[in-house]
């Protein structure tokens, strides 16, 4: 059972935001050609969404739940990448996120689950 619960659902809903405002501001990366490099991060931004929320120890509907809005937020993203000068839209983006979801939901499957429930027993303990 988590203790600070609500703390690390905010803490999951503040890295949506920071994945929405990565999603949509402009940021210019000099070097090499990065198309490869830009679906692994999705991935990974994904992956750990969705892996946090399951850190979060949601019933399971709910867990399904968010994962269903994270594919919709992907989309919905990915759709106003499109109306914007300097951003575009890609469908193997909106793939490699659902990839990431996906993975983040196996991860949550796993020990790694107890991640949160581990560190609140080390730092918070009832003596």
């Amino acid at each position: 059972m988590l203790r600070f619960k609500n703390i690390w659902l905010l803490i999951g809903l503040l890295q949506v935001g920071a994945v929405v405002y990565l999603s949509l501001a402009r940021i210019e990366v000099e070097g090499p050609d990065l198309k490869c490099i830009d679906k692994l991060f999705h991935i990974i931004a994904y992956t750990s969404l969705m892996l946090w929320f399951g850190l979060c120890r949601l019933p399971q509907k709910t867990f399904l739940i968010v994962g269903f809005w994270l594919i919709i937020l992907g989309v919905i993203l990915e759709l106003i990448q499109g109306t914007i000068a300097y951003r575009s839209m890609s469908s193997i983006d909106i793939l490699a996120n659902s990839i990431g979801i996906t993975l983040g939901w196996l991860l949550a499957k796993t020990p790694v689950v107890s991640t949160l429930v581990y560190l609140e027993n080390i730092f918070w303990r009832n003596n």
